[in-house]
């Protein structure tokens, strides 16, 4: 989540949105949402996440309205009316303690892992 000061608005970095007509095409985009995660080794975790994921899946479903008992009102007349649903699934990156970030905090990767376990730290 970033804040743009020229908009005056939040906004999220590298955001893709898809629209999906079957279950295949949601589940090809989820694989390649995974292959693009950064992963790395750390000395508490062979495959730490070092970026957070969301997977929100909106579903939209359009019904007809029933006529109402009474007979009354203009409901059933093929009026549609429509039912929203949202699943999110959230895979946030490893939250680690900064000292055990890495085994060799002097060389050049252990630096890496370090501001990259404060930055996951503070997001």
């Amino acid at each position: 989540l970033r804040w743009s000061a020229a908009k005056q608005a939040f906004y999220v970095e590298n955001l893709f949105e898809y629209e999906c007509a079957t279950v295949e095409e949601v589940l090809q985009h989820y694989a390649e949402g995974v292959q693009h995660k950064n992963m790395a080794a750390t000395t508490m975790n062979a495959q730490s996440s070092r970026s957070h994921a969301i997977l929100l899946v909106t579903l939209t479903r359009g019904t007809a309205l029933q006529a109402p008992q009474s007979g009354k009102g203009a409901a059933g007349d093929g009026t549609l009316g429509e039912v929203v649903s949202t699943l999110a699934l959230v895979d946030l990156a490893g939250s680690e303690r900064a000292a055990g970030a890495t085994q060799n905090p002097d060389s050049k990767v252990g630096q890496e892992r370090f501001k990259e376990a404060v930055n996951i730290n503070q997001s």
